[in-house]
């Protein structure tokens, strides 16, 4: 049986000086049908998980694997480290379907006028922050087995983002680095520099992109990373991290444009 996520994460943020995760579940009640949202946060980092199911433990669980994949894309966790799902350590859940609440003409929250006041507050960057989901919908005709299998090749496959992107507002490699632009030009602040550095390994090579932004609601700078297989694919991940981290802290608003219709395999088995 594989280790249990929960114990995993506390292990780890002890074993790396880092404070103990902090749980808080809810209890919603949504056509007659129980369900329990639990978010998670630990303190110094600016990204709140969260897990949703049918009981209390399931969906701390589901925060707890929310939390370590977050580890994985900033590079500070090795995926292969993680505990494998099993029934034991996933129930069945349901995922959050995006219900923000976007006015017409804007992506940002608040307004310029009111920026000192909107954000949340330096020393706890995550406290207030509007949380980007707020139904749910249940898989029906779905057996407890089917869903945990196809719930661990999606956590596998956390690279293509696109399979997680209603979790971080609708904001994919497509069309975060065009908002990441106008919201910079709103707020008259430079454009991002990107910095990409060729990485290669066993005759491999790929492209590593870091850069930062200063964000004047929060009085914070947002640093963001992302790869792939040449300059472009690598800078559009790196903007995608940020902008994904400005919607979670409740400075982007959830994307509300056109979405592309995703293309058919090329090969079937």
């Amino acid at each position: 049986m594989s280790r249990d996520i929960k114990e995993f994460l506390y292990a780890w943020l002890g074993k790396n000086k880092f404070s103990a995760p902090i749980y808080e579940t809810k209890n919603e009640n949504r056509s007659s049908k129980q369900r329990f949202k639990c978010e998670l946060r630990v303190p110094s980092f600016p990204y709140m998980a969260f897990g949703n199911s049918t009981n209390k433990k399931d969906a701390a669980t589901n925060a707890a694997l929310d939390f370590c994949q977050y580890l994985v894309r900033e590079g500070k966790m090795k995926e292969c480290d993680i505990p494998s799902l099993t029934s034991s350590s996933l129930e069945a859940s349901s995922t959050w379907q995006n219900s923000s609440f976007v006015e017409p003409g804007t992506l940002f929250c608040g307004e310029e006028d009111s920026m000192p006041h909107q954000g949340p507050s330096v020393d706890d960057p995550v406290q207030n922050i509007r949380l980007p989901w707020s139904n749910a919908y249940d898989r029906d005709e779905v057996t407890h087995h089917q869903y945990v299998t196809q719930k661990a090749e999606e956590i596998a496959a956390s690279e293509t983002v696109d399979h997680k992107s209603i979790f971080h507002g609708g904001w994919t490699m497509e069309n975060s680095k065009k908002a990441l632009n106008e919201y910079l030009q709103k707020m008259r602040l430079p454009q991002v520099g990107y910095n990409t550095k060729i990485k290669e390994a066993n005759t491999v090579k790929t492209m590593e992109t870091a850069a930062q932004v200063f964000v004047p609601q929060l009085n914070r700078t947002i640093i963001g990373k992302g790869s792939g297989s040449n300059k472009k694919v690598s800078e559009a991940g790196c903007a995608m991290n940020i902008v994904r981290q400005m919607f979670h802290l409740n400075i982007m608003q959830a994307y509300s444009g056109p979405t592309k219709k995703p293309k058919l395999a090329l090969f079937l088995t």
